[in-house]
């Protein structure tokens, strides 16, 4: 079985990194003690103005660590248990993501072997739909209802799967399944 897994938000705290970059380079602390993130767009939700936010994505795009120093969300403990089960019955698993920067693959490769995943199949895209088509993947698993819904219409044959985050939960699911943990998704698919 061909495996596909998003990273940041599945696997990955984007947020751990994200939030003291913002505050570091704006000078603006807009976070609360208790801050969670209940919209996709979070950090303009709070009142960071595009400018700012266009000077951090450019501080992420020449970070040589930024990707690679990220916290592991509790689904990355769930993929290093089933990690060597799943190759030695000869799964493939496939992790696509979206991060920009000069440096990003690289990082994200780091990030997965210190993580426990080793060797690890790797793409940098937004083009999830056409991610799993043209790499043939039988299951995949994201955050992000757009890239969910990309995957439903570009890749019929795939089973898509969007984790429930706050900024997600209202979404009708059409097409793909929700799943409250990655755990719940190894389950389904008999993993």
């Amino acid at each position: 079985m061909r495996i596909g897994l998003d990273i940041d938000g599945v696997l990955a705290s984007f947020e751990s990194q994200m939030i003291p970059l913002i505050v570091a380079i704006t000078g603006r602390d807009l976070f609360s003690p208790d801050f969670s993130i209940q919209v996709w767009d979070w950090p303009e939700a709070l009142g960071y103005t595009p400018a700012e936010m266009s000077r951090v994505w450019d501080t992420i795009n020449q970070h040589r660590h930024f990707w690679d120093r990220l916290e592991e969300c509790s689904g990355m403990a769930v993929l290093r248990q089933r990690w060597p089960s799943l190759l030695a019955v000869g799964h493939e698993v496939a992790f696509a993501t979206a991060r920009p920067g000069t440096t990003a693959l690289g990082q994200t490769r780091t990030w997965l072997h210190i993580a426990g995943c080793p060797e690890a199949d790797i793409t940098i895209t937004s083009y999830k739909g056409s991610f799993c088509r043209d790499r043939k993947i039988d299951c995949y698993l994201d955050d992000r209802l757009g890239n969910i819904q990309a995957v439903v219409r570009d890749s019929p044959t795939t089973r898509a799967y969007l984790l429930t985050r706050p900024y997600n939960a209202a979404a009708e699911a059409v097409g793909f399944i929700r799943v409250p943990t990655v755990e719940e998704f190894f389950r389904r698919e008999g993993l």
